[in-house]
């Protein structure tokens, strides 16, 4: 699910650069952050999607 949302903000060739992506649950909510590949200076985007209803409360890409 967080791919429909992360390709059309991000490309979809630098999300797919940043596989594999860490999910983690905490508190009700899904976090799900991309991963650089070793050697490689920047960010990943991340998103957080609520479990109980599928709502989107967080995307952005850190550097």
């Amino acid at each position: 699910m967080a791919m429909i949302y992360l390709k059309p903000i991000y490309g979809t060739k630098p999300i797919e650069r940043q596989r594999p992506f860490k999910a983690t649950l905490r508190e009700g909510v899904w976090t799900v952050t991309g991963s650089l590949p070793r050697g490689l200076d920047g960010g990943v985007a991340h998103i957080s999607i609520c479990r109980r209803n599928g709502k989107v409360l967080r995307i952005f890409h850190d550097k």
